[in-house]
């Protein structure tokens, strides 16, 4: 017969399993439940960079650029389910460190279906280690320019507006203006991604006649000067401006030259330096932004 205490010590140790398995479960399914009922954009507070995960209404995971750090891992698998390892959609607008580095881990902590990248020439020994690791995990890579589209299902798609042309194995004078740019549309609402294109990419875009009106705008390169133009604008006429930057950081990004832009066309402006991460969620007739 057992003593009464280990019979207690042997009770105690059931219940604090039990426990942790209710807090598990009540944090999962509580993501869960946010997830399920539209579609999550999470533009993540990860310095002076880029890194934004979505969450589609079909449970699916896309990802956009890495941020600067080893980190970044970790802050994506507060956004996502713990049992849910896979990303079914990686994208690296363009391969400067602030957007690719931390996508490295990301590679090594979870199940990546598919990778988007230019495929633009880089001298970068993260970006080098990125393709490699692609490369050993016989990951399917789309090499995309203007006019590739994906469809989620669910009412979403994602166009991809720039680059114009096929960059695959060439090389350009500015890495920002080689980003991918791309549309997220979740039935009624659009959401427009611009890595760090500049106005020059933002022209050619115009002069094509692309159709660029979106209620989400993240805005180009951090708040720079030189991106989101008034033409831009104009032409998006976005309900919000997110963007993504590092507190107190040496480029002074944003631009009150941008700030006052977009004070001008009566864009609220959600801020990461400010606000830490920024979650727009949508049922894809309205949608919500907090912090």
């Amino acid at each position: 017969m057992q003593s009464p205490e280990r019979i207690t010590l042997f009770s105690r140790l059931a219940a604090g399993i039990l426990a942790v398995c209710a807090i598990l479960f009540v944090v999962s399914w509580s993501t869960f439940a946010r997830q399920t009922d539209g579609m999550a954009v999470d533009v993540l507070d990860v310095g002076q960079g880029d890194g934004i995960v979505i969450r589609t209404p079909g449970q699916q995971t896309i990802v956009i650029d890495g941020g600067p750090s080893d980190d970044f891992s970790a802050e994506v698998s507060r956004k996502v389910p713990f049992y849910d390892r896979n990303i079914a959609l990686l994208i690296l607008t363009h391969p400067h460190e602030d957007h690719v580095h931390g996508l490295v881990n990301l590679l090594s902590d979870y199940h990546v279906e598919r990778v988007a990248l230019t495929g633009v020439v880089a001298q970068s020994e993260t970006y080098s280690e990125f393709l490699r690791l692609i490369e050993q995990q016989h990951i399917p890579i789309d090499y995309v320019h203007r006019g590739k589209v994906y469809d989620f299902g669910e009412r979403v798609s994602m166009h991809i507006l720039a680059p114009i042309e096929d960059l695959h194995g060439k090389k350009v004078d500015d890495l920002n203006d080689s980003s991918i740019v791309a549309t997220l549309q979740f039935d009624t609402i659009d959401f427009m991604f611009t890595g760090d294109a500049g106005e020059n990419i933002e022209k050619e875009m115009l002069a094509d006649g692309d159709p660029l009106d979106v209620e989400v705008l993240k805005a180009g390169h951090h708040g720079s000067r030189y991106s989101s133009s008034d033409a831009f604008l104009d032409a998006m006429t976005p309900d919000v401006a997110l963007i993504s930057d590092g507190k107190n950081n040496r480029y002074g990004h944003p631009h009150k030259e941008l700030l006052d832009r977009l004070t001008q066309h009566h864009i609220p402006i959600y801020r990461t330096d400010l606000l830490g991460d920024i979650e727009v969620k949508t049922d894809g007739k309205t949608f919500t932004v907090s912090p």
